[in-house]
């Protein structure tokens, strides 16, 4: 297992890349289980972001995803919160996938049952991850519904909700019994 914990800066980011692949090939670890799990401060696309602003794919994604490709990883079936950091802020609240439990096909065919929890965060801006060796397979078919609390928070939450059933043809007074 490779525990990770990368910096804010891009430019140190990209030397972390570098050591994974490193690591990986001194290690020979492209024939052997391996977890790389933590704080990768990277996201791998805009829809890994909460705001809709981000819509571009920045060359720290880029870098990110064309490392993930090399070292043969992917994520690790997961439950749980997805947007694994906040910002922690009502006014403007920004939400991002920057912790995850990367693996490669040699882990799967070790652990096939294995997964990551990403649970609630209590007073940390990150969510911690509980990883299980055993988890049993889901059911074909079942997906939980998820519903991000934080977006509440945002100003705007009410307004784009009422457009939003306004638009589908839901009166306003429906809306408002649900309060």
């Amino acid at each position: 297992m490779t525990s990770v914990y990368a910096s804010n800066l891009v430019a140190e980011r990209v030397e972390l890349w570098t050591d994974l692949i490193t690591i990986q090939q001194t290690l020979s670890l492209h024939s052997k289980p391996w977890i790389v799990a933590g704080d990768f401060n990277q996201i791998t696309s805009p829809s890994e972001h909460s705001s809709l602003s981000v819509q571009a794919i920045s060359n720290g994604m880029i870098d990110f995803n064309d490392t993930i490709l090399q070292l043969g990883l992917f994520d690790l079936r997961f439950q749980g919160i997805l947007n694994t950091w906040s910002n922690k802020q009502l006014a403007s609240p920004i939400a991002k996938k920057l912790d995850r439990a990367l693996v490669n096909f040699e882990w799967i065919s070790s652990y096939p049952n294995s997964s990551a929890s990403f649970l609630a965060p209590e007073f940390s801006d990150h969510t911690p991850c509980l990883l299980n060796l055993a988890t049993p397979l889901p059911i074909a078919g079942t997906k939980p519904f998820k519903f991000f609390n934080y977006l509440t928070k945002h100003p705007l939450f009410l307004t784009a909700v009422s457009e939003a059933w306004i638009l589908a043809g839901i009166s306003s007074s429906t809306l408002s019994e649900l309060s």
